[in-house]
Order: C-alpha cells, then sequence, then structure tokens
C-alpha cells in the first residue's frame, strides 16, 4: 500500500467489510495510516489485521470496529505491548513519537 490510491482503495475495502457484517467503520480518519506503518505496507498482513479486529468487533456485539479492536489484536499477533500505532492519540503525534523511539515491527 505505497499510494494514496492504494490506501484509498484498502479504505473502501474496510469499509465494504464493515458493511457485510453491520459494523460502523471506525471514526479516525488514520486508519488506514496506522495500518500501513503496523505492517510496514505489506498488504496481506494489513488485511489479516483488519481480519482480527472484525472478529473481535463482532465478539462484543455492540456494532462498532474500533481502534482498539486493531490494537489487541495486533498485540496478540506480534506480542508487542506498549507504545503502538492503534494507541488512541491522534496519529500524527503518535506516529512522531513512535518514529522518535525508533518503533517498527
Amino acid at each position: 500500500m505505497q499510494t494514496e490510491r492504494e490506501r484509498g482503495e484498502f479504505r473502501s475495502f474496510i469499509g465494504q467489510c464493515c458493511r457485510l457484517v453491520h459494523l460502523e467503520f471506525p471514526e479516525d480518519e488514520y486508519l488506514v495510516e496506522r495500518l500501513v506503518f503496523a505492517t510496514n505496507g505489506s498488504l496481506g498482513r494489513a488485511i489479516e489485521c483488519t481480519h482480527s479486529a472484525i472478529g473481535r468487533a463482532l465478539q462484543r456485539k455492540d456494532g462498532h470496529l474500533t481502534l482498539e479492536d486493531f490494537q489487541r489484536g495486533f498485540a496478540l499477533k506480534t506480542g508487542l505491548t506498549g507504545d503502538g500505532p492503534f494507541d488512541p492519540e491522534p496519529w500524527p503525534v503518535l506516529k512522531d513519537i513512535l518514529d522518535k523511539k525508533g518503533w517498527s515491527v
């Protein structure tokens, strides 16, 4: 997911998945950027992360897909805890913090 077009298409893909299972799309406008950062731009890993998050949201049965769903699935998959790309802080600020810490998967 290197281009704006690819990121836009992935955002649409997540939206379609949410509609199919009757979930509200996350309110975070930077969700795809967070996914790109978390997966180093890997489409397959972004799909896995999204699948895991949707599964968590469906288990919760409140009709919402949230950053926390992504955060929990990502932590389970990677074993990483602490600061990460799905923390609730505004993405531009969080990205700077993670970059300064040398954060990477």
